[in-house]
């Protein structure tokens, strides 16, 4: 069974996604499929990375090196892959 997400993403970017790539729901909100609340991350270690930097944040505890915040993560991740992700950070 492939998850709703997923096919979201391959239509959005007309390829279809590697084993290894996550999609990522930027608001948390696993049922928000929208195509602006979507990322294609590279890998699932990547992605458990994002979510505790998100999961800090969300609970108030400061970031104090703007590279880590998750935004700054995103593009540094969008800039390796060299792919367009579903929605640009």
């Amino acid at each position: 069974m492939v998850d709703l997400h997923r096919l979201i993403a391959e239509h959005h970017l007309q390829r279809p996604l590697t084993s290894h790539e996550v999609v990522h729901h930027l608001d948390g909100n696993r049922r928000n499929n929208d195509p602006a609340n979507l990322v294609v991350l590279s890998s699932q270690s990547f992605h458990a990375h994002l979510e505790a930097l998100q999961r800090r944040e969300r609970g108030g505890q400061v970031l104090l090196f703007a590279e880590f915040r998750p935004g700054a993560i995103l593009l540094r991740e969008h800039k390796a892959l060299m792919r367009t992700p579903i929605r640009g950070c």
